[in-house]
């Protein structure tokens, strides 16, 4: 009885820029804009304006965090 040769399959290997980029949804397309158009990355933790909101806050006696919850659970 003879042995059937396995055949070895060559490593894959893909780069990610070489992959096509999908179409985003377009619910997140609209809010992409809509934050954008707020500048609402710019109060993200590491920003620089968020450290000066941060620090006028801290003034307060309130930090960033605290105050976001707090609005979050008046609604």
């Amino acid at each position: 009885m003879s042995k059937r040769r396995e055949s070895q399959q060559q490593q894959m290997w893909v780069q990610t820029q070489d992959l096509p980029e999908a179409p985003g949804h377009p619910f997140y397309t609209q809010l992409n804009t809509l934050l954008a158009s707020h500048r609402f990355d710019a109060f993200t933790p590491g920003s620089q304006d968020y450290s000066r909101c941060n620090q006028a806050i801290d003034g307060l006696g309130l930090n960033l965090q605290s105050l976001f919850r707090r609005m979050r659970i008046k609604k």
